[in-house]
């Protein structure tokens, strides 16, 4: 049985973070850590070094884009994709544009758990 791929969640919202553990967590394929606080995400991305990083574009402490510049920073986290995630735009705007926002993967917060686990399985393949 091979290893299963580790997803860092970074979100304020603790109902999101709460559910996509769970919901992820139950299949079996992942392993998912969670943080409420972009200014942690840095520490925890060094000692759990996910395979992808789920995080929200708009937080109140650290925005989505200042979490991806920290990260991008360590040297062994360079080429862990990040896919943000986003509530300001729904999922058909975010399909029309193939996925891709302001040149960043995204997915709304709209789209189904099924719409996501798609899009991690594309990114990490």
């Amino acid at each position: 049985m091979s290893n299963p791929t580790k997803i860092l969640v970074v979100d304020d919202d603790t109902t999101v973070t709460d559910f996509l553990e769970i919901k992820l967590g139950e299949l079996g394929r992942f392993e998912v850590r969670t943080t409420n606080d972009g200014r942690d995400a840095e520490i925890l991305a060094a000692s759990f070094k996910p395979d992808l990083i789920l995080c929200d574009i708009d937080m109140p402490d650290m925005d989505g884009g200042d979490v991806f510049n920290a990260i991008q920073s360590l040297d062994q986290q360079k080429e862990v994709p990040f896919l943000f995630i986003t509530s300001f735009l729904t999922k058909d705007l975010v399909n029309e544009r193939g996925g891709i926002v302001g040149g960043k993967m995204m997915i709304s917060k709209d789209a189904s758990i099924e719409d996501l686990i798609a899009r991690i399985d594309t990114i990490l393949s």
